[in-house]
């Protein structure tokens, strides 16, 4: 098995589904609206899942916690508004990327 791409599918259902509920957002309850809808959240996980597989990538090359890691945080911001209209990015399941 392959740990990079368990890394990558864990990621992708983990950041594909909106657990919480807020005023004005869609959650749980699946309510949407046209701030937070369902296929927002999906997309936004799923473009932005790669980062998280190139993160675990460089730290089993490197053996330990890699030098750089900003700039996976930035590619995965910059995917996560792909076929999505209206540009937002989805910032929460990011954060998990850098400390």
């Amino acid at each position: 098995m392959d740990i990079r791409r368990e890394i990558l599918r864990n990621i992708v259902l983990c950041q594909s589904l909106p657990l919480g509920t807020k005023p004005g957002r869609s959650g749980a309850s699946g309510a949407d609206t046209p701030a937070g809808k369902v296929e927002h959240f999906i997309l936004a996980g799923v473009n932005s899942s790669w980062a998280f597989y190139d993160l675990a990538d460089r730290v089993l090359q490197a053996g330990q916690q890699p030098d750089c890691i900003f700039d996976l945080a930035y590619e995965a911001q910059d995917a996560s508004v792909r076929n999505r209209l209206g540009g937002k990015v989805n910032y929460g399941p990011i954060y998990l990327l850098v400390p």
